[in-house]
């Protein structure tokens, strides 16, 4: 400690100081250490963190615990610390507080994917399903890739004409030339998505339909296959594997062998 005090390693070693006292069940003193890091030093929000499941594990102190990631926003109030924040309430079973906390996350920076697919998870673990849908549907104009996520969520409602409505396109507005390959990669799994659908709703011969789509969809793909995609044909040839699995499954389930044992052999 004496060799690295005003390093920015100092709390690194208080932190290793603090778990080491947390061993030997001094939970005070690890307490004491773990307080002393202040905003603006190094491993903050690993202190802060670390505290924090202190009082929630070891002191029962489920008020102390919340506080403690409420300091870490106020001192970093950035969209990572109230993700943070979020996760934390979320694991003490305050799921209108963690809603919170994601969707100022998400109204610090929109444009970021990753963010709004979190916040709609979390309305959706709170079983807050109407928002969900409206949060969904909004996002998807500027993230359309969210819409596998409002379709999915539909296919837990059961509301099966909802979900084929989001995943459905008019044979005529599609332009396979005009794709790139990740739009062609999208376009797969909602027509994977959109075969569970209607299987669901009980249209096999929609579902097997739907299956051959994506399969000479993913065909498409394959052969687009370049130099500069070349990392990412391992991924490519699992889904097409997935696809006739998934084809042979239906042949199975209406016992057609002979056409099940022809999509095997492409797995």
């Amino acid at each position: 400690m004496e060799e690295f005090n005003n390093t920015t390693e100092e709390g690194r070693l208080v932190i290793a100081h603090a778990e080491f006292m947390l061993q030997n069940d001094n939970v005070n003193k690890a307490i004491e250490l773990l307080s002393a890091i202040q905003p603006g030093q190094s491993y903050f929000i690993q202190a802060k963190t670390n505290l924090a499941n202190i009082h929630l594990h070891n002191r029962k102190d489920r008020v102390a615990f919340a506080k403690c990631f409420n300091q870490l926003v106020e001192s970093c109030p950035e969209p990572q610390s109230y993700l943070i924040l979020g996760k934390a309430y979320m694991s003490i079973q305050e799921p209108v507080l963690a809603v919170n906390a994601y969707q100022k996350a998400y109204e610090m920076n929109p444009q970021d994917s990753n963010l709004a697919n979190k916040l709609g998870r979390v309305y959706i673990k709170s079983h807050q399903y109407t928002k969900a849908i409206a949060f969904y549907q909004h996002a998807i104009q500027i993230h359309p890739n969210m819409s596998l996520d409002l379709a999915e969520l539909f296919l837990k409602l059961k509301q099966y004409k909802d979900a084929c409505d989001i995943l459905e396109e008019p044979e005529n507005s599609i332009k396979m030339d005009s794709l790139d390959a990740e739009e062609i990669q999208l376009r797969t799994k909602k027509l994977l998505l959109l075969a569970r659908v209607h299987e669901k709703a009980g249209h096999d011969d929609l579902a097997f339909e739907t299956l051959s789509k994506a399969k000479e969809n993913q065909y498409i793909l394959q052969k687009r296959n370049s130099v500069h995609q070349a990392g990412r044909g391992n991924d490519r040839d699992k889904m097409m594997s997935k696809i006739c699995l998934l084809m042979a499954q239906h042949c199975t389930k209406i016992s057609n062998i002979e056409q099940a044992l022809i999509h095997l052999r492409n797995v």
